[in-house]
């Protein structure tokens, strides 16, 4: 897995987009120009954690959103997943024992 700026971008877009907010707004807001911002929301310029930690709280996502895209939900089960596989294997290491 690795950052892709074109993805983070077009959630970035889709947040703004949802609220009816224009980037000039979200560009005043974070106090950077408009280009700047512009080039992120394509995915031609990449973010600072800064960046991304200032998106999650204006729009109230979770970092994990962002970057991944991964929603709570699907985190969740994914995490559950992997901790009946573990689950799993432990009860089979039990039985050999």
């Amino acid at each position: 897995m690795y950052f892709d700026a074109k993805e983070v971008g077009a959630r970035i877009r889709a947040l703004r987009m949802e609220r009816n907010i224009t980037q000039i707004e979200v560009a005043e807001v974070l106090n950077i120009s408009l280009e700047h911002y512009k080039r992120i929301e394509t995915g031609r310029r990449g973010c600072s954690i800064d960046f991304l930690i200032n998106m999650k709280m204006y729009f109230g996502v979770t970092l994990d959103y962002l970057v991944l895209g991964e929603t709570p939900d699907e985190k969740t089960s994914r995490i559950k997943s992997e901790l009946e596989n573990v689950i799993g294997h432990l009860s089979q290491l039990q039985k050999s024992i």
